[in-house]
């Protein structure tokens, strides 16, 4: 997955953030709008290129959904992206996402 700033100009984090914070939800309905309800990914300050991975059990073809959301130098969170959504093709793999997030 790569994290892109809301304007999207270049592939970089925006200028105020230091690190992004990605979650999931896995399941075929909508996903809470709580985020504490969502699994935590991690916090990652590279955003070119984001790997995340999933249990062997995954089902095939498992639907997954993901946001984000930027935290400045003081780790304070900007709001969180709109979700996205896949599917985990062959069980569990890696997929090729592009996320616009809200600076």
């Amino acid at each position: 997955m790569r994290l892109l700033g809301a304007d999207a100009t270049r592939r970089a984090k925006p200028t105020d953030a230091s690190v992004a914070h990605v979650y999931c939800w896995l399941g075929t309905t909508n996903p809470p709008d709580d985020v504490t309800q969502w699994s935590f990914r991690g916090s990652h300050s590279k955003v070119s290129q984001i790997d995340v991975a999933f249990s062997p059990d995954t089902p095939v073809n498992a639907q997954v959904w993901f946001t984000a959301q930027w935290l400045n130098r003081r780790q304070m969170p900007g709001p969180l992206a709109a979700a996205i959504t896949t599917h985990i093709a062959g069980g569990v793999s890696g997929a090729g996402l592009s996320m616009k997030l809200a600076a």
